[in-house]
């Protein structure tokens, strides 16, 4: 069974991996994974199959906020998680998880593994999350908007002359398929 932990502001993979499947086991690394990476004070989305109570007082141990979908009718989580707006960003923001899921199985090769035995599915989800995040930071980027101009002063011998610059890099083409070469070359081990 594999898991992920994802940022929930821009949907990256901050920790994955694959456990036997069990019946607590997503709880439990849920837990350790949290315990490994969550920052004190943040927030914890999940869906309702985590609404248990050993679970939500395993996450406010860890000072942690748990937005967990709530188990109708009896929930764990009370009126005083579920009123705050953050709450509701939450709920809106658990849809990331799967799409992380659909695009490892589609994209990813994940749907039908070709490997068996722990370790090597657990390399097929690391390798498939870390492929994600590159997708996924490719798309961030081109969505950021370009920042302004500012104005820097050259230093040329004839005096100080000023000119703009942009503040974010001047990508051509050129310089793009250059450095892509480079990295690719550098990843699978390739001397240039």
């Amino acid at each position: 069974m594999g898991h992920v932990l994802l940022d929930n502001r821009h949907g990256l993979v901050a920790n994955g991996c694959v456990t036997a499947g069990t019946g607590t086991a997503e709880a439990e690394v849920a837990t350790a994974m949290l315990t490994a990476r969550a920052l004190p004070g943040s927030t914890v989305g999940a869906d309702n199959g985590y609404d248990a109570a050993r679970y939500v007082d395993q996450i406010r141990a860890l000072e942690l906020n748990p937005h967990i979908a709530r188990k109708r009718p009896y929930s764990v989580i009370d009126v005083r998680t579920t009123c705050h707006p953050g709450y509701r960003v939450s709920q809106r923001k658990r849809k990331l998880v799967e799409q992380v899921f659909r695009w490892m199985k589609t994209v990813g090769g994940l749907w039908k593994l070709r490997h068996r035995g722990g370790a090597l599915v657990d390399w097929n989800v690391t390798f498939a999350a870390v492929a994600y995040n590159l997708v996924r930071l490719r798309t961030l980027v081109a969505t950021c908007p370009r920042r302004r101009a500012a104005v820097v002063p050259d230093r040329s011998p004839f005096g100080i002359a000023y000119h703009t610059q942009a503040l974010s890099a001047i990508r051509s083409d050129e310089y793009e398929n250059a450095h892509r070469a480079a990295f690719f070359s550098h990843l699978l081990g390739a001397v240039p």
